[in-house]
């Protein structure tokens, strides 16, 4: 039986980077999931930050910028990371020199990297290896935020329908299991919009076995749709909110899981890791909480109704956070909301309630 170990966000902070550096992060991760992700047959993470020489922020606004010293790659080798999903919106927070190194420090490392380059051809490349005689296709790409290979010539892969759904069929054809990772959704929504779930299912319509979304900062649910999983969310992997203060007492950034598939013939199972932060460690959850969480909202998710409702009301009560940029008129926040299909949904979802829209 072979492993298979998904991460979502796993990065260096102030709190452990110089465990990362001296590839001591067995005082920082619980040992049943250090022991899991470094003995696993293949493991994968989000590298949500660029790794950087210095700050060189670009594009966004200074403050808004993050990455991590490339220093901390000895944690990666640590753990046996065989590849790292780049597509995403922080990884171009320091520009194509954070973008650069980044590649440079992982290759140099001889740690795989998907989702991200210096050109959209790199950066749309799908990764395929071998497990136990058995060809797994791994796709990553993300929704449209800052970071966008397809508006800069480098950057991160964009979810494009008109090519996305194209290429996961093609690489279907090439491999025996298909794994998507999509960075998208709603941050801090712990279960689908009605947008993301008809993607992620039209994803698995034209190939895909497992669908991972990734970004959301907070654990979801699942979906069994047609034979294969559709992953709604799992939270951080290894993130500590000192990079992101505004977020150090929000309840989403407590938790996170781990995916793990088991390999066994041409049978796939799937079993989880469920973790929360306790002064900046990652501990096992063996309370049952945060997996029982997972699979109520999974249940309530069965219900087409409960998608719609559900998601309304969090639209509501998240677009205060929307106001000032709106009202300010400002046209980098107005473009990035516009253009990014989370934001998009949830401003439309917003105003068509408002206006009372029942039927067009």
């Amino acid at each position: 039986m072979k492993k298979i170990i998904i991460g979502a966000d796993f990065v260096s902070t102030d709190e452990n980077l110089q465990n990362f550096k001296d590839q001591t992060l067995s005082q920082v991760i619980d040992p049943v999931v250090y022991s899991a992700i470094k003995n696993a047959d293949f493991s994968v993470m989000n590298l949500e930050l660029p790794l950087i020489e210095k700050n060189t922020p670009y594009i966004k606004p200074a403050d808004d910028c993050i990455g991590q010293s490339k220093e901390a790659i000895p944690g990666y080798k640590e753990l046996n990371i065989k590849l790292c999903a780049m597509a995403n919106n922080h990884i171009l927070d320091n520009g194509i020199e954070g973008l650069k190194t980044s590649l440079e420090t992982l290759d140099n490392a001889g740690i795989s990297h998907i989702g991200a380059g210096l050109d959209l051809d790199s950066a749309r490349k799908p990764y395929v290896f071998t497990l136990d005689g058995k060809k797994i296709g791994i796709y990553n790409c993300c929704d449209r935020q800052y970071s966008a290979c397809q508006d800069y010539g480098f950057g991160a892969y964009v979810f494009d329908p008109f090519e996305s759904l194209d290429e996961i069929a093609e690489l279907k054809k090439q491999v025996d299991y298909l794994i998507v990772l999509y960075h998208g959704g709603l941050e801090h929504y712990r279960c689908a919009s009605p947008y993301l779930q008809k993607l992620c299912r039209k994803m698995v319509d034209v190939g895909a076995d497992l669908v991972v979304v990734q970004h959301t900062h907070c654990v979801g649910c699942e979906e069994d749709y047609k034979g294969a999983k559709i992953i709604y969310g799992q939270g951080n992997a290894l993130f500590s909110l000192s990079t992101i203060p505004y977020y150090r007492d929000h309840p989403c950034w407590q938790s996170g899981m781990y995916v793990v598939l088991e390999l066994d013939g041409d049978k796939v199972s799937f079993s989880y890791l469920p973790c929360y932060l306790k002064d900046s460690k990652l501990v096992l959850d063996t309370s049952g909480e945060i997996m029982k969480g997972y699979f109520d909202r999974t249940e309530k998710m069965k219900n087409p109704e409960f998608v719609k409702q559900n998601y309304l009301e969090f639209c509501k009560e998240e677009y205060k956070e929307y106001l000032p940029g709106l009202k300010r008129f400002d046209t980098f926040y107005l473009l990035n909301a516009l253009q990014c299909e989370q934001h998009r949904e949830l401003l439309t979802t917003v105003f068509r309630d408002e206006n009372d829209i029942k039927t067009i």
